[in-house]
């Protein structure tokens, strides 16, 4: 019996050592199969990667080289049709011309504005009809009249201590005025009509032989004097009647609001019988002779027409040989533009009919003094797309046309000088570059 227990025993024991074996070598197994999957898994990109490549992500079918896309084939009955003729390109020198774009703007302290002095109400100038913007001035000129006073909610005026002192004062010496004027104009009067007397006597005299050429003389004189001194009483009685019914009607006298210089008016901020406070802009008067041109310049130019002292200018719109108006170089603030890399350099251009108008573009050919050697060709050569880039077609082959964009720098009558986009040597379309353009485009014989 006891045998048997101990042989259970040792069975039990054997079989869970051999269980626990069991266990550990199938946790081994496991773990050798799955790092080797891990490791097929992670080798299998690469190897993949350098057998063969991955395919693109797009495809062109058919693709094109950019330089096909301009290379016009013609035949030869074609290219006798079209009547094709070239040119080589050739260097030459020239003036070191260029044109730049500018601007007309209004020089600093051309540009003046008219405030009212005091608070007052705006009126119609007298015997002047009111200012509209865009209407000449001259200097001094009347364009408003301001009543110094002010009003209350009925319309009615209301002045302070100071004025009403200042409207009595006045009106008593106007009246004072008045009344020497009328005692001057009566002895100006008695003086002329004894005048006249005397000039008839010296008449009859001189007539009968009995008075001098002399006394004649100094009689008409007298009389003319005399009248002088009339006329001009008259009208020292006739402004101060004036000025007092005007004091009578209105109050106070008002003040003429003068142009200060001759230009144009650009901006009139009032009305007739509008009410304004003192410093309140009533008119902006702009004097357009001269005016000036800023030019900006790239900064990698600047060295070149450092010491350009006159230029041309010219519009937009005129012809491309037109001369152009002179302008002079001017020292000026100084200005640049950081964003365009650009310094201005600013011109004066006379324009005493005002046909230049501020933040008009022009066109300024500006001259740098130096020779510069360029790559030319016929003006005739060069083709314009619709988005103003300039082209010309050089010969590659025979009967072969490629179309090249370039840069033009100055244009010489009839030849056109330009910065990049030919060399020396090749040949260019000189002839039929419209029918070649059209023919490359669909709409050519």
């Amino acid at each position: 019996m006891w045998r048997r227990c101990r042989t259970w025993q040792l069975n039990s024991c054997y079989g869970q050592s051999a269980r626990a074996f069991i266990c550990e070598w199938r946790q081994a197994f496991r773990r050798v199969i799955v790092c080797g999957v891990f490791a097929a898994m992670s080798c299998a990109p690469l190897t993949a990667a350098s057998d063969s490549p991955a395919p693109p992500p797009a495809t062109v079918q058919g693709a094109v080289p950019e330089s096909a896309l301009t290379t016009v084939k013609l035949t030869a009955e074609a290219a006798a049709r079209l009547g094709i003729e070239t040119v080589p390109v050739e260097e030459r020198s020239h003036a070191g011309e260029s044109v730049l774009p500018g601007e007309i703007v209004v020089p600093p302290g051309h540009r003046l504005t008219v405030s009212a002095p005091f608070a007052g109400s705006v009126s119609r100038p007298r015997d002047r009809d009111w200012p509209t913007t865009g209407q000449r001035v001259s200097a001094g000129e009347v364009l408003a009249d301001l009543l110094p006073a002010l009003f209350d909610g009925e319309g009615a005026q209301v002045y302070t201590t100071g004025e009403r002192i200042a409207s009595f004062k006045l009106h008593a010496d106007l009246s004072t005025a008045i009344t020497d004027a009328e005692s001057q104009a009566a002895a100006s009067h008695v003086q002329t009509d004894a005048a006249r007397i005397a000039v008839a006597r010296a008449k009859e005299l001189l007539d009968e032989n009995v008075g001098s050429r002399r006394a004649y003389d100094e009689a008409t004189a007298a009389l003319a004097t005399a009248e002088a001194a009339l006329d001009a009483a008259g009208n020292r009685l006739k402004t101060l009647r004036a000025n007092h019914a005007d004091f009578s009607a209105h109050g106070l006298l008002p003040l003429a609001i003068h142009s200060p210089l001759e230009g144009v008016l650009s901006n009139a901020n009032v009305a007739p019988g509008m009410v304004v406070s003192p410093g309140h802009v009533l008119f902006e008067v702009l004097q357009l002779d001269p005016v000036w041109v800023r030019v900006p310049v790239l900064t990698s130019d600047w060295l070149r027409f450092a010491n350009a002292t006159n230029a041309a200018v010219t519009r937009l719109a005129d012809p491309r040989h037109s001369p152009g108006s002179q302008a002079r170089r001017i020292p000026a603030p100084p200005a640049a533009n950081p964003i365009a890399n650009t310094i201005d350099v600013f011109f004066s251009l006379s324009n005493p009919d005002g046909s230049w108008r501020p933040g008009e573009r022009v066109a300024v050919k500006l001259h740098s003094g130096e020779a510069v050697t360029r790559p030319t060709a016929p003006w005739s050569a060069v083709v314009f797309d619709i988005h103003g880039g300039a082209w010309v077609y050089v010969q590659t082959e025979t009967f072969t046309f490629a179309r090249r964009r370039v840069e033009i720098e100055q244009v010489d009558g009839d030849t056109a000088f330009i910065r990049r986009g030919v060399k020396l040597g090749d040949r260019v379309v000189s002839v039929g570059v419209a029918e070649l353009y059209g023919t490359e485009f669909g709409i050519g014989k």
